[in-house]
């Protein structure tokens, strides 16, 4: 997939929004706080202030390594959620802009379904794909919730077979 540049201009405002999704971008990685900060050369507390405590700031050069290793984390592993979830929140700006307490919430459901129910990546991102278009068409979180539902459904019945 192919990258815009980050313009200073939005640099503030993706710190922000890394900052918002930073622990739902670690469980869809499949990463816990500690194999985060240890990509980092940080520690487990400082990752874990940045996730929950909205008084600790995030430079722009903590924000800069963390996309990185993000991205090279959705290349690596082939994680098309990841993948998919960092273009809607970083390099899709406009659709961001105008959808992004539904693509928030959205990251959110899959992230915690992906950490709590361990459905694979392929499934999360063929599910993301349909909601997250390129139109900037974004159904609600209840429509996200409802296909991982569905999926987890689908993948119960085959373990019956």
């Amino acid at each position: 997939m192919k990258r815009t540049v980050i313009k200073d201009e939005d640099t503030l405002e993706n710190i922000l929004t890394m900052k918002r999704n930073l622990k739902h971008l670690r469980k869809i990685a499949g990463w816990t706080s500690e194999e985060l900060g240890n990509q980092l050369g940080l520690s487990k507390q400082t990752i874990n202030g940045l996730e929950n405590n909205p008084d600790i700031p995030m430079s722009r050069v903590q924000y800069l390594a963390l996309l990185t290793i993000f991205e090279a984390k959705a290349e690596d592993d082939s994680n098309d959620a990841l993948n998919v979830s960092l273009n809607n929140l970083f390099f899709e700006k406009d659709i961001y802009k105008k959808n992004k307490t539904e693509i928030d919430s959205g990251i959110a459901i899959i992230a915690e379904s992906v950490a709590k129910v361990g459905i694979g990546s392929a499934i999360v991102a063929s599910f993301m794909s349909t909601i997250f278009t390129p139109l900037g068409l974004v159904a609600t979180p209840v429509a996200i919730t409802g296909a991982i539902l569905s999926s987890i459904l689908l993948k119960n019945k085959d373990k019956d077979k």
